[in-house]
């Protein structure tokens, strides 16, 4: 049971919960009567809604009024202005809220029309002149805010800002007559403003003060210089209870003041003329009437004039001061002194005609003026400046920079001259060039280019402006920069050896300007090896304990501030070192003997092998039927001697003999032969009979002998057979018995 109640709830709140869906369509504003409305009229401003909703479902309905988006009134669909005004004109709508969901409608204008006319209200209507009337503008029933203005005729007096409706002031009124006073407002709206019609016209009697000022001139109005004048200024009628001022004024300036009746006296001057005003002031108003003063001059204002208006120190200088008009009736010209001052120094004592001569400096310098003097009246003339100018002083000239070739300024200038000073560049006495200088410290500047450093001193200039002397400066002296022409290397060290130091002279052409860079390279790296500035037209660059790879080609540069040059490279070579020199002679010597050791060596084994072939048996020779010559060794070795046979044929083979004495032939053959006597015979085997058949040889088959002597002169016969198409060598000793002819 209870679980059935607790689904009949959840259903009842689940069907309560969708019968609550609603949706507002529509919210509308509607402002009746429609247009344009005058002021007054009654509006309705009705707001309306369209909303659908769930059957059964009552929403509660919110709704709110808003003037130009500022809320104006909620709670109430229909709004009401009974009498609606300017003010109430501007752009309105309004808003539905149900729940949480709001909606507003489109805006609507509103446009009221016309103001209401204001009132004028006036204390009173009657007032003396210079009270003050209370007077106040009401605008009934219209809201602002507003901007009351009050009127005078047609002029504006006074204006006020105020959000009532109304507004007073006071006034004062300090013009007899009759004045008219009225007022207007202005109401602002949010883009524009409206302006109300002129109030009713109030018109207020303002009667004159029973006082009235009087003014008299004696002797007369028209007077000169020198004559007694007398103003007198005082208040005919009476006004009771009022205090009150008198004043006596010409141009501005208060002459004299006081109560009831005040008087002005003096000797006139030419400052005197004009109109003077006696005048009456209370706290609210002035009363005033003028008399006119014209005095004539007794002498005009003295004039003073400089002669010549240039002038230079050292030169006469002459200042006149003198009146062009003076009243004959009065005075004569002699009757007018001058004085002359410079400064507040009088220059000139007692009277004189005016004219002073002065000898121009710097001391003369100054403000001058003159004053003029008759009957007690002077007057001073305005002041003059006089400057002398001064003469220019000898020139300096300088110049900036110079390399040889190249454009360079050169500068002129007087430290004494008056501006402009003029200048010109003078080249051997010939103008070369002119330039004006208007500034103090400003320097006359000039270009030139000179091609030998010689001519710089052909430069001078000359400075002038307009006096009576002309100053040339003195020679133009400097450094002329001249470029390196030529750069050289040379190698002090002439012999340059291992484990010596290397010295490399780099020598700048004789014209060079000092100081000098001078740089050292290396041409197979293009390496720096040092960079030396001097005062002197070389330099040097020193390779301590030079060794054989330091031989390389050099170069340096040298340069100044006129550029650089490149020298030709040298080419250095580095000889061995004295030891290494010994130390190889010294190998080639141990070599050679070395040598000679191994070749004794050799020669005694060689002559160990000839002793033993002396010890060979040879058997006698014995002639063939062809005249060939045969011998028998002890081992068989048959020698053939073909004398008509060779090589290619060509070749005739023959035993070489030496003679030997009889008396050496008994010596012993066991000695040491000379090699010196040693000859070689070449021995051909003997053809056969029929070339024909036999076969080509490769090569000979030759026999050297070699003839040796012994210690005892008698020559020894050796030979050796070789076989060269077998590359064998046979030795044959021979005796040394002579050979038997063919």
């Amino acid at each position: 049971m209870a679980a059935n109640l607790l689904f009949l709830f959840l259903l009842f709140i689940n069907w309560t919960g969708a019968q609550q869906t609603f949706t507002i369509e529509e919210v509308k504003l509607t402002i009746e009567p429609e247009g344009e409305l005058k002021s007054g009229s009654s509006v309705t401003l009705n707001c309306t809604s369209k909303v659908s909703r769930t059957a059964g479902f009552i929403p509660n309905y919110e709704y709110s009024l808003h003037k130009n988006k500022n809320l104006l009134k909620s709670g109430s669909d229909v709004f009401t202005i009974p009498h609606a005004r300017v003010s109430d004109s501007g752009s309105y709508h309004c808003s539905l809220r149900i729940g949480t969901v709001t909606k507003e409608s489109a805006s609507e204008t509103l446009k009221i029309s016309g103001l209401q006319t204001p009132v004028l209200i006036v204390e009173k209507t009657e007032v003396l002149e210079g009270d003050m009337v209370s007077i106040s503008c009401e605008a009934k029933g219209e809201t602002g805010p507003f901007v009351f203005v009050f009127l005078d005729g047609h002029r504006d007096i006074d204006s006020f800002e105020t959000d009532n409706d109304q507004v007073q002031t006071k006034q004062p009124l300090t013009k007899p007559g009759i004045v008219t006073l009225s007022c207007r407002y202005t109401v602002k709206l949010r883009a524009s403003t409206e302006t109300s019609e002129i109030s009713n016209k109030v018109n207020i009697t303002v009667n004159e003060l029973p006082i009235t000022p009087l003014i008299t001139v004696s002797p007369s109005s028209n007077v000169i210089e020198g004559d007694p004048l007398e103003v007198v200024c005082k208040v005919e009628g009476n006004l009771t209870g009022t205090q009150y001022d008198v004043d006596l004024v010409l141009g501005e300036e208060i002459r004299s003041t006081g109560k009831g009746q005040i008087s002005f006296k003096k000797i006139v001057t030419a400052n005197d003329s004009g109109v003077h005003k006696c005048r009456i002031r209370t706290d609210k108003v002035f009363k005033w009437t003028a008399a006119s003063v014209t005095v004539q001059e007794l002498f005009s204002q003295p004039v003073l004039t400089i002669q010549p208006p240039v002038v230079f120190e050292k030169e006469r200088v002459n200042l006149s001061c003198s009146s062009s008009k003076y009243s004959r009736e009065r005075i004569t010209a002699k009757d007018i002194k001058y004085y002359i001052y410079r400064g507040d120094d009088l220059l000139t004592l007692g009277s004189f005609n005016g004219r002073h001569t002065l000898l121009a400096n710097s001391s003369t310098n100054g403000n001058y003026s003159c004053k003029a003097e008759a009957k007690n009246i002077s007057k001073k003339s305005t002041a003059v400046t006089f400057k002398a100018k001064v003469l220019v002083s000898q020139p300096v000239i300088r110049m900036g920079e110079v390399i040889l070739g190249q454009p360079f300024q050169i500068f002129c200038r007087s430290e004494k001259g008056s501006l402009p000073i003029k200048y010109t560049l003078l080249k051997d006495n010939n103008d070369v060039s002119v330039s004006t200088v208007y500034g103090l410290s400003e320097n006359a500047s000039f270009t030139a280019i000179i091609h030998d450093q010689h001519e710089i001193y052909q430069f001078r200039c000359r400075a002038e402006n307009n006096g009576s002397s002309i100053a040339e400066s003195s020679r133009l002296n400097g450094t002329v920069i001249v470029p390196v022409k030529k750069a050289s290397l040379t190698v002090i060290t002439p012999d340059v050896t291992e484990g010596q130091t290397m010295t490399l002279l780099c020598q700048a052409s004789n014209s060079s300007t000092t100081p000098l860079t001078f740089k050292w390279y290396r041409s197979s790296t293009r390496e720096l090896l040092r960079t030396v500035t001097v005062n002197k037209l070389f330099g040097t660059h020193t390779i301590q304990e030079v060794s054989r790879e330091n031989r390389d080609s050099y170069y340096c540069v040298a340069l100044n501030k006129a550029g650089s040059v490149k020298s030709d490279p040298v080419m250095v070579e580095v000889r061995l070192a004295r030891w290494k020199k010994g130390l190889i002679v010294a190998s080639c010597l141990l070599l050679l003997a070395i040598s000679i050791l191994c070749g004794i060596v050799y020669y005694k084994s060689k002559r160990g092998k000839r002793a033993t072939a002396a010890e060979l048996s040879v058997k006698p020779s014995s002639r063939k039927s062809d005249g060939s010559l045969t011998v028998s060794l002890a081992h068989d070795t048959a020698v053939y001697n073909a004398p008509k046979a060779g090589v290619d044929g060509g070749g005739k083979s023959i035993w070489s003999e030496k003679p030997s004495d009889s008396d050496s032939s008994e010596q012993s053959s066991t000695d040491t032969p000379s090699e010196a006597d040693v000859e070689y015979t070449e021995v051909v085997h003997p053809q056969p009979v029929d070339p024909t058949r036999v076969p080509l040889r490769k090569g000979t088959d030759t026999v050297y002998s070699e003839l040796q002597t012994s210690l005892h002169g008698a020559p020894e016969r050796v030979s050796y057979v070789s076989d060269f198409s077998s590359f064998s060598v046979t030795f044959i000793l021979f005796s040394a018995l002579p050979l038997d002819p063919v």
